[in-house]
């Protein structure tokens, strides 16, 4: 018959911590550091609703699934928003919002955006391609779609720690929704 040996006192501890944690059923890996599974986030719609001179109103709807065998709930929402390849503002959110496991959820946050010093200036101009005789005509504040991008990060919260996730979202709005911004 072998001798018998004795696990020394540290790998003892941590064989009857891990004992623990599957007695109380704990998933060993979920526990481990670093092997939380970053939910999958996709940003489906973004549209803003209005605006006065600080401060613009944004709806995201986000549609995200959570791989892992654990609820996530979500933080925070951080973006900036860029309209016409400038940055106007940004979004700082915190909110409540539960994302089961291994489960798809429609996110839906509206959010107020603080307007930046670089916000847009001056009425939109408008140049149509017209042969007239002068050149092409210029004309203040016609309403014209302007291109936005939207890049940020919602973060989560988990009993076994926390994981941030970039998402974006480019598209376009009308010049109205920006001209008392």
């Amino acid at each position: 018959m072998p001798p018998v040996t004795m696990a020394s006192p540290s790998r003892r501890s941590i064989i009857i911590a891990a004992l623990a944690l599957a007695s109380q059923g704990c998933v060993m890996s979920a526990v481990m550091p670093g092997l939380i599974e970053a939910p999958q986030i996709q940003a489906r719609a973004v549209q803003f609703l209005g605006a006065n001179a600080g401060t613009a109103t944004m709806r995201v709807e986000l549609v995200g699934y959570n791989p892992n065998s654990f609820a996530l709930y979500a933080a925070n929402l951080r973006a900036e928003i860029s309209v016409n390849g400038r940055s106007v503002g940004t979004v700082d959110a915190t909110f409540s919002q539960v994302l089961p496991a291994r489960r798809p959820l429609v996110v839906l946050v509206e959010v107020n955006v603080s307007r930046m010093g670089g916000a847009i200036s001056g009425p939109v101009r408008v140049s149509p391609s017209w042969g007239g005789s002068g050149g092409p005509m210029v004309i203040e504040g016609a309403p014209q779609a302007l291109p936005f991008r939207v890049d940020g990060a919602l973060s989560f919260r988990s009993r076994y720690g926390d994981v941030s996730v970039p998402w974006g979202f480019q598209g376009a709005a009308q010049s109205s929704v920006f001209a008392s911004w």
